[in-house]
């Protein structure tokens, strides 16, 4: 036994010496040499130690390493694609043995990490010889693992990673990256600060844990992230799992001064404009294998405040989303573009577009989505409660407008858009009860001149691979229909009894109106052509009737108004006598420049009072008229155009409500001042034109 203890004695003190003394025969050159011989068999690139290399086996396993340069890919920006001003690495010995990690020194100083997409689009990180489906045997796995882990002085400074692609010029760089690590042990806990600069913003990060071991053994683990720069701040506290089936639970929040600054820092700077201020996100997140949720989340965005939730499945064949987003006040004029001075109000010659139309993206997710605001505020224009819902599967869109508080009315809406075939189609219902015409007008028109109860209803279809297309393929019908209102501006009684004073005093004007009990009219749309043969106007002393075609494809109107003035004072319900004077006005032309002419051979008696006539009664039926072509031409451009929008500009119409409530196009709406000559006709030919502007005839 005594000679065996020796020998073991004899062993250690050999190994002892070995450790230390071997080290100092070997030339480190050869190990040198031998290393770089390695990388770059293995990678196909240079890779050279350009410095001194020092290692120690005792009582540590130290290593320091300086001046350490990767080659880049052939055809790279830089000449290298990694480097290494020093490395240092300091790990216990005896640890080790018993299968423990103690580092008491690892750092890196001065990395420089570039990253290149070349020109032919291959990423200079694909080295030869290590690409894709390289096998492995395996040998790397199966070993005992860590049994214990402590970190010391773990840190890197002022390190510099670069991206550039090259096929795109796309570059972006991050330097002045510093880091440093602790964890005494895997049941205390870990801790890493750091900071880097982006985009001339230092960005700060800290990360801490409260154990590892639990994480590690698949086990879960108080954690809290920080990430804090000028632009934005994000935090997160909670829970993480570790294991195959890992998992996060816990709260997040999100503080952006200025959305506004924010899209400029990440290089995507917005217009000039107002709002896109402060943004603040909050709520509970809960994530694991193939899905994501966001829950009991507040949000704040400038002046808009609200609630929300969102779930992500990603398990399935097809991506779900759920969600719902609950609004307080919605303002939306700060993100409105503001309209040029002097911009006129008529709009020069449209056209449809051919672009082809593009939904393929309903096919790649399925959606549950719901939304209300209490209120909305665009422009001028007041709506109220509103609530909206919409669903995708299969590639098929269902968006109903369940509620919408509108001036005293209500709206209900839905809009099918079906991509799941090879021609794109859409479906557009619309209808509107109980509003009132006059708030409405004034706000989205600045026009007031119309008053009443109104009801509107659209049902049409469409299906083709463009705008065009679809315009050329709309099918359809709708209504509208005003009761108990007043054009106000004008008394028609009061010219029709003295046609040559009426409009002398144009001030009297202003505080003058006429009554009408009914304005309804029903329209057809086949292939994209609009019907309409049932305009009607009813009020004491006149009647107006109307019919005609809109072609739609080709933004043109072709329309005949049949105004009668009669002698009886009943409106709504009353007898209609038609034995009064008839002044047919013919209503043609494209939509962007609608042209009013009195039909005079047809007239009864065409002198200058039937001319005065019928310019008074060519404003009114103007403003129905254009409300009938202009309304769904606006209703058309919402099908086609926007899945629950209006018009656009280029159209006589303000919207689809707004053109269906009689908004017309630019119109001399001065005074109605006439030559105003000594006979009658001069006077009578101003009352029209004011009429006719009053209530949005001609251009």
């Amino acid at each position: 036994m005594k000679k065996l203890l020796i020998a073991l004695g004899v062993i250690i003190v050999l190994l002892i010496a070995a450790v230390l003394v071997i080290p100092a025969f070997i030339p480190i050159d050869t190990y040198k040499n031998e290393i770089q011989s390695q990388v770059s068999e293995k990678t196909g690139r240079d890779f050279s130690i350009n410095g001194e290399v020092s290692v120690s086996l005792f009582p540590n396993v130290a290593l320091e390493v300086n001046d350490v340069v990767f080659g880049n890919a052939e055809g790279g920006r830089s000449a290298e694609m990694a480097s290494l001003k020093q490395l240092q690495i300091d790990v216990q010995l005896f640890p080790l043995i018993s299968g423990e990690l103690a580092i008491d020194r690892f750092v890196l100083i001065d990395p420089r990490i570039d990253l290149e997409v070349l020109p032919d689009g291959t990423p200079n990180w694909q080295f030869a010889g290590m690409g894709e489906g390289q096998a492995s045997d395996g040998s790397s796995g199966g070993g005992p693992g860590l049994s214990e882990i402590r970190l010391g002085d773990v840190r890197l400074e002022n390190g510099q990673i670069t991206y550039f692609d090259a096929t795109s010029g796309v570059e972006h760089v991050i330097s002045n990256v510093n880091m440093s690590m602790s964890l005494p042990s895997l049941d205390d806990p870990f801790k890493a600060d750091g900071a880097l600069t982006w985009q001339g913003e230092e960005i700060a990060i800290a990360l801490a844990a409260d154990r590892l071991r639990p994480l590690m053994e698949g086990g879960g683990t108080g954690v809290n992230l920080n990430v804090a720069a000028n632009p934005i701040t994000l935090d997160y506290t909670g829970q993480l799992t570790g294991g195959p089936d890992g998992s996060a639970s816990g709260g997040v929040s999100l503080m952006v001064p200025s959305v506004r600054g924010l899209a400029a820092w990440v290089g995507n700077p917005m217009p000039e404009g107002n709002g896109f201020g402060p943004l603040s996100i909050t709520g509970q997140l809960d994530a694991a294998a193939g899905r994501a949720s966001f829950a009991d989340a507040s949000i704040g965005f400038d002046e808009i405040k609200g609630t929300g939730e969102v779930a992500i499945d990603t398990s399935a064949a097809v991506p779900v989303v759920t969600g719902r987003l609950d609004l307080e006040q919605l303002d939306l004029n700060p993100y409105l573009p503001p309209a040029a001075e002097g911009e006129s109000e008529a709009a020069g010659p449209g056209e449809w577009s051919d672009d082809p139309l593009d939904f393929d993206v309903l096919k790649t997710f399925n959606a549950d989505l719901s939304m209300s605001v209490q209120g909305i505020k665009a422009q001028n224009i007041t709506i109220g409660r509103s609530a909206l819902t919409m669903k995708v599967s299969g590639g098929k869109l269902v968006a109903d407008l369940v509620e919408m508080a509108l001036y005293e009315g209500q709206g209900t809406g839905r809009v099918t858009l079906d991509a799941s075939g090879g021609t794109p189609a859409i479906a557009k219902t619309f209808n509107l009860s109980g509003v009132q015409a006059e708030p409405l007008l004034r706000d989205a028109t600045g026009n007031d001149r119309l008053s009443g109860t109104g009801n509107l209803s659209l049902d049409v279809t469409a299906s083709g691979g463009s705008q065009r297309q679809m315009v050329q393929n709309l099918n359809g019908n709708g209504a509208f229909d005003f009761r108990d209102g007043a054009l106000k501006g004008v008394n028609l009684g009061a010219m029709i009894r003295n046609v040559t004073t009426a409009f002398l005093d144009s001030s009297a004007g202003e505080a003058q109106k006429t009554d009408f009990s009914e304005l309804t009219a029903t329209f057809v749309i086949k292939n994209g052509i609009l019907s309409n043969n049932d305009l009607t106007m009813a009020s004491p002393l006149f009647r107006v009737t109307g019919a005609g075609t809109s072609d739609l494809p080709a933004r043109t109107v072709d329309y005949r108004v049949e105004p009668k003035l009669v002698a009886s004072t009943e409106g709504q319900g009353g007898s209609g006598d038609l034995k009064g004077i008839v002044v047919p006005i013919m209503v043609t032309g494209p939509w962007h420049d609608i042209s009013y002419a009195p039909d005079l051979a047809a007239a009864i008696d065409p002198t200058a009072l039937l001319e005065g006539g019928a310019g008074a009664v060519e404003g009114v039926v103007g403003g129905a008229v254009e409300g009938v072509t202009g309304g769904v031409g606006g209703a058309v451009e919402g099908v086609t155009g926007g899945l629950l929008g209006g018009g656009s500009s280029g159209d006589s119409a303000t919207g689809g409500v707004g053109g269906l409530l009689g908004g017309g196009s630019s119109g001399d709406s001065t005074t109605g001042e006439g030559d105003n000559e000594s006979d009658g006709g001069g006077v009578l030919e101003g009352a029209g034109d004011a009429v006719k502007g009053l209530f949005g005839g001609g251009n």
